[in-house]
């Protein structure tokens, strides 16, 4: 599979990665993006109770879920733009979309009407899901922006690959078992991601690759069904966010999760008490700077 690769003035050039599900995203060593020095950034905005985290690495920018939203307040436009803006960010290069929930996707709404998104990417089993359809239709995306992507696809951004993995969706299993995992590897630094998948489905893809990561977001935005024992052993992150908001209706974080995390020596990070909680990459690691 072999993808054109975008950036301010259009394709930079093409790479062919081996394996039948890989893709480029960026490639050139004399493209115009080589020359930024700004630091490579992960951070976990805050955005109520919803998922939205945003990578950048040599002036391009993945977006990993974008928030919720609703008519009464406009979580694209309001809350991540300004904070997309502060960090330096003035267009998505590519939006990976965990699953179809409204708090992971609504924000998008309104901020496709802020800043340009290049592409937007979803698992393929996800395809003909109604909601998901219903969003697009709504955002008026073109099919050609649409990535539908299979399990263990990967994605080269400068010094760092992204690989996305997922359980195929058995037919009336719940949307959550089908989540997107991504990993973020480079420069020594590590990142992984799990949208809202539960234990069950954390235990199946323990079997696919090697999950190690030095930050992992808490899956279903620390849910007791999430997150499990088994998961942070095999994953042994150093620190591990928790998406959610103030005194929600769901309980998130439950206590049980809490305790997982604290027990496997793990530092809690949560947007609802910290805010936004951002990385940079600094000397092989990811190092907390806000």
């Amino acid at each position: 599979m072999l993808l054109s690769c975008f950036s301010g003035g259009g394709v930079l050039g093409r790479l062919k990665v081996t394996g039948l599900w890989c893709a480029a995203l960026a490639v050139g060593a004399g493209a115009g993006w080589w020359r930024f020095e700004e630091p490579t950034i992960l951070g976990f905005l805050a955005v109520g109770q919803g998922d939205c985290a945003v990578f950048r690495h040599r002036g391009l920018t993945v977006l990993i879920d974008a928030g919720p939203g609703t008519p009464e307040f406009d979580v694209g436009r309001r809350v991540i733009w300004p904070k997309l803006r502060a960090l330096g960010v003035t267009r998505i290069d590519l939006a990976l979309l965990s699953h179809p929930d409204a708090d992971h996707v609504a924000g998008l709404t309104s901020l496709r009407r802020q800043i340009p998104v290049r592409k937007i990417a979803a698992m393929s089993h996800f395809r003909e899901h109604g909601e998901l359809r219903f969003w697009l239709a709504h955002w008026r995306v073109p099919e050609g922006d649409v990535l539908w992507l299979e399990p263990g696809v990967a994605f080269e951004l400068g010094a760092y690959r992204l690989t996305v993995d997922a359980l195929s969706l058995e037919p009336g299993a719940e949307d959550n078992a089908g989540s997107m995992f991504v990993r973020i590897e480079g420069e020594g630094a590590s990142a992984l991601f799990t949208g809202d998948a539960g234990e069950e489905t954390e235990l199946a893809m323990l079997r696919r690759r090697d999950w190690r990561a030095e930050v992992l977001k808490a899956g279903h935005h620390g849910s007791k069904t999430a997150t499990s024992a088994a998961w942070l052993k095999a994953v042994r992150p150093r620190a591990v966010v928790i998406s959610c908001g103030r005194v929600n209706a769901y309980g998130h974080p439950a206590q049980a999760t809490l305790d997982r995390i604290r027990e496997s020596g793990a530092a809690t990070c949560r947007t609802d008490r910290d805010g936004d909680v951002l990385f940079q990459a600094r000397r092989g690691d990811f190092v907390r700077v806000r």
